[in-house]
């Protein structure tokens, strides 16, 4: 993976199935060489052996969430194209005919 995960915000819920303060969406970018693209994960609930309080909840933890759940391929790719784009110097020229 040639980009990284630059994690925004954790949007969270008081409370769901007996657990307090459970993350329900991870709101990130996705980042490469200067060029940024927003995205966000929603999650389920939380199991009973996997629950992390949210004060345990480490970067490290939320970024392999995303590295796990999303379609790595396909946002590099995204990020690519949009390097691509940027790159590509475009101008509006007069008509040639006026």
């Amino acid at each position: 993976m040639a980009f990284e995960f630059e994690i925004k915000e954790l949007v969270c819920s008081e409370s769901i199935d007996g657990f307090e303060n459970i993350i329900v969406t991870v709101n990130y970018n996705a980042v490469k060489d200067g060029v940024s693209i927003p995205g966000s994960l929603g999650l389920t609930s939380p199991n009973e052996s996997a629950f992390k309080p949210f004060e345990e909840i480490t970067e490290e933890l939320v970024i392999g969430w995303l590295e796990s759940s999303l379609n790595l391929e396909e946002i590099e790719f995204a990020l690519d194209c949009e390097i691509a784009y940027k790159m590509d110097v475009i101008v509006s020229k007069p008509l040639p005919w006026l």
